[in-house]
């Protein structure tokens, strides 16, 4: 199929851009509601509920960057990044609901943090593609790699202790991570699709 060009510029490369930024800026909606949420939950209001409800958003937040990545880019990295973090993220809902309904939640919980701390420290591989390239991605990917360790302690300890609470602590540091490059992501793709809908429009 043939697309008009202008400048660089393609109306299917206007429509990838489009997509992406719409993924990102879903990451970084729920990611920023997974942030209130956790603090809402150590301020010590239904701590039950919202350390399940925090990490089905965290996971929902990964597989929307997952997603987001696979329509950004097509290499190796981008690749194994998008499956970490999409399955990671919907395996972080699955545990997220079977904990809110009352199924082991400490223990689920637990291991919902350690599963999307690792997922977010390998999908910073589809991330570390474009690093030499790009400030921003290069951020990004080392604010992952710190938060998922940081996540996979936090998600440990709260194993070993049956402490809701490490696990709230670590839900807070993975969706901070993720809001934040929803956000950052979200504003530079919607900034390159704007350039990219102006170009195309004067062909």
């Amino acid at each position: 199929m043939s697309t008009v060009q202008s400048h660089g510029f393609s109306h299917e490369t206007s429509r990838t851009t489009e997509w992406a930024a719409g993924g990102s800026i879903a990451e970084a909606v729920v990611g920023l509601a997974a942030v209130v949420l956790t603090i809402i939950g150590l301020a010590g209001v239904t701590p039950t509920y919202i350390v399940p409800i925090a990490a089905i958003c965290v996971g929902a937040a990964l597989a929307f960057e997952g997603a987001a990545m696979g329509v950004r880019h097509e290499t190796a990295g981008a690749e194994v990044g998008m499956s970490a973090g999409f399955f990671g993220g919907l395996t972080g809902i699955l545990l997220g609901i079977l904990a809110l309904v009352g199924v082991e939640p400490a223990l689920l919980t637990s291991i919902a943090v350690i599963v999307l701390s690792c997922s977010l420290m390998v999908g910073c591989c589809g991330v570390a593609d474009n690093a030499a390239h790009d400030a921003m991605n290069f951020a990004s990917g080392g604010m992952h790699v710190l938060a998922g360790l940081a996540g996979l302690i936090l998600g440990i300890l709260a194993l070993a202790h049956g402490s809701a609470m490490l696990s709230l602590v670590g839900l807070f540091v993975l969706s901070c991570a993720v809001a934040f490059t929803g956000t950052a992501t979200s504003a530079r793709l919607s900034r390159m699709f704007s350039t990219s809908w102006w170009h195309t429009r004067r062909t």
